[in-house]
C-alpha cells in the first residue's frame, strides 16, 4: 500500500518518529483505535499525502458526483500534520457531528466531499466510503448516513484502486504554487 502511494507521488515528510507517535496518540484519543494499516500509513507519511497528477478511483457504487466513466476523484489524503490546515485531527474536529459516528474523514474529493474510513471501537469490519457533503442535515440534527456511498471494503483495496487521471485534451495546464510566508 505504501509503495502504491509512493508511485503516485506521495512522499513522507521530515518529522521525527516521536512527534508522529504523539500526533497519532492524540488522534486515537479522539476517535479510538485505528486499523493497523491506516496507523502504518499515517506513521510512514506523517503529513499530507499529495500526488503528482490527478487521481481517480472506481467505486463499488457510483457516487452522485461520479464522472461518466463511473470514477470519482481524490485531491488529498490527510496526514498527522498539514501545511494546509488539513491534519487528521483538524478534519475530525471539523466534521464531528456532521459525518455519522464511527466514520472519520481521511481525504478530500472535489467540492468538499470527503473520503471516509469506518472505525469501530470493537475492531469490526473496515469500509471506505464517499461522503457527499450536500447530504448534510440541518444544524442540531444527528448526522445521517444517506450521503455515504460505498467505495470498497478495505483501505488496502481503496489504495489499490487509485490511478492517475489523464487530463482532458486541450485542457489548460494548472500550475500549483505553494506560497509560504
Amino acid at each position: 500500500m505504501l509503495d502504491k502511494l509512493t508511485q503516485l507521488g506521495a512522499t513522507p515528510i521530515d518529522l521525527p518518529r516521536r512527534t508522529k507517535a504523539r500526533l497519532l496518540a492524540d488522534l486515537e484519543a479522539e476517535v479510538g483505535p485505528l486499523p493497523d494499516d491506516y496507523r502504518n500509513l499515517l506513521l510512514h507519511f506523517g503529513g499530507d499525502i499529495e500526488f503528482n497528477s490527478f487521481i481517480k478511483f472506481r467505486t463499488d457504487e457510483p457516487s452522485p458526483w461520479a464522472a461518466e466513466d463511473g470514477t470519482d476523484s481524490l485531491e488529498i489524503l490527510y496526514g498527522l500534520e498539514s501545511k494546509y490546515g488539513l491534519s487528521m485531527l483538524q478534519m475530525v474536529e471539523t466534521y464531528k457531528g456532521r459525518i455519522p459516528a464511527d466514520w472519520i474523514p481521511i481525504g478530500e474529493a472535489p467540492g468538499g466531499n470527503q473520503i471516509c474510513l469506518r472505525v469501530h471501537s470493537s475492531g469490526g469490519s473496515q469500509s471506505v466510503e464517499f461522503w457527499d457533503h450536500e447530504s448534510e442535515v440541518g444544524p442540531g440534527l444527528p448526522p445521517s448516513g444517506d450521503g455515504l456511498t460505498k467505495i470498497t471494503s478495505s483501505l488496502q483495496d481503496f489504495v489499490n484502486r487509485l490511478t492517475p487521471e489523464d487530463p482532458p485534451e486541450n485542457a489548460p495546464r494548472a500550475v500549483k504554487i505553494d506560497l509560504q510566508f
